[in-house]
């Protein structure tokens, strides 16, 4: 494998999309990312990952045990085996190596390293020819991905409601892959971010379920029904509204079907008249 490596250049990029694809959602994504590595097939077939994988090479050669590409590989391990947020898993961070500075009290930092990686993961997926779909969520989950593990019991409604609507249509693999990228073999620090976690989700189930009961309402307000029938305000709004909201709850009507919920009101207005 590693004396035949050169050879995948000969190879679509479609083909190692695909392959690659396969890996990182099949049953061993870690070995088989390893085996990569090992052979010199990631450069070749990912050369955008050319820094991790050196960084990885250099850290095994002075046996440390923990670097940004096993940290990578366990965080690929940990995610669902669905294949956006696999890739998101395998690319999060890589551009920590293009991010990396040091201050003056000597911590390292890697400034932006989401943004910078929302772009080398965007131009990535777009070089080996994946869908647009896949392209645009990866880029975001990259972009995202660190954001629910700042999440404490001080953020408002407001706050978490902005997540959701910015990790539209990937919040769940955004969610699992923040739940995965804690790889700390601090048993207290692990606690720690799970429970973070799963008040993060029981926040966003809260405000979902909120939304869900907001919606469960009359399609039709006391001021339409007043202006609609030229009455007064009465105990027939309540009547009205509250029949109307039965039969959202029921299915029966829309929330959002103001002309059939009209023509259920007349109807039964035009019932009490006549009783």
């Amino acid at each position: 494998m590693t004396r035949q490596a050169p050879a995948l250049a000969r190879i679509s990029r479609e083909r190692i999309y695909a392959e690659l694809t396969r890996l990182l959602t099949g049953r061993w994504a870690s070995a088989g990312l390893h085996a990569l590595l090992d052979t010199g097939l990631l450069v070749q077939a990912v050369p955008e990952l050319e820094p991790m994988a050196a960084e990885a090479t250099i850290a095994r050669s002075i046996h440390r045990e923990k670097d940004l590409w096993d940290h990578t590989v366990r965080v690929v391990d940990a995610t669902p085996r669905r294949s956006t947020v696999r890739w998101a898993a395998l690319l999060h961070d890589a551009a920590k190596p293009h991010t990396r500075s040091i201050d003056a009290a000597g911590e390292v930092h890697f400034l932006g390293h989401e943004r910078v990686g929302a772009d080398l993961a965007g131009a990535l997926l777009r070089r080996l020819g994946a869908e647009k779909a896949t392209v645009a969520a990866v880029a975001r989950l990259v972009e995202l991905h660190l954001r629910p593990a700042s999440y404490d019991p001080t953020w408002t409604d407001s706050a978490v409601r902005r997540l959701t609507l910015d990790a539209e249509g990937v919040l769940e693999d955004l969610l699992d892959l923040a739940a995965a990228d804690i790889t700390s073999a601090n048993a207290r620090k692990q606690q720690a971010a799970r429970e973070r976690m799963a008040a993060l989700r029981a926040h966003i189930a809260r405000l979902e379920a909120e939304l869900a009961m907001a919606d469960l309402k009359s399609p039709l307000d006391g001021d339409q029904l007043m202006a609609l029938f030229a009455r007064p305000p009465g105990r027939w709004i309540a009547e009205v509204k509250d029949h109307l909201r039965e039969l959202v709850i029921d299915g029966e009507l829309g929330p959002r079907d103001v002309e059939r919920a009209e023509a259920i009101a007349r109807e039964l207005l035009a019932h009490d008249e006549t009783a």
